[in-house]
């Protein structure tokens, strides 16, 4: 009679086994169809924030153009500055020295 007890908690024990390996793969199997969703909504993600970087770049990057050119016309005003100031200290050093 023991033997017959003991075959039975083998059975179950197999049974139990068998349900939790079922549910396992229920598991895995649902898992695996929903990662191609999440993975679909991550690389969106992704994409949208590379997207949203290099606007951010092509932006900054116009700004950059933009204040380049300002300087060289600010650097062209103070050449001509320079030179203007030059002409007049030369022209007033030559006043000075033709006067008496």
């Amino acid at each position: 009679m023991s033997e017959v007890v003991d075959l039975s908690l083998l059975a179950s024990g197999v049974q139990e086994i068998a349900r939790e390996l079922r549910l396992l793969r229920l598991q895995v199997d649902q898992l695996a169809s929903v990662m191609p969703q999440r993975l679909a909504v991550i690389e969106q993600s992704f994409h949208d924030l590379v997207g949203e970087v290099s606007r951010g770049f092509g932006q900054q990057q116009q700004q950059i153009t933009r204040q380049d050119r300002r300087l060289d016309v600010l650097d062209a005003g103070l050449t001509a500055l320079r030179a203007d100031l030059a002409d007049s200290t030369a022209r007033i050093i030559r006043a000075m020295e033709t006067r008496p």
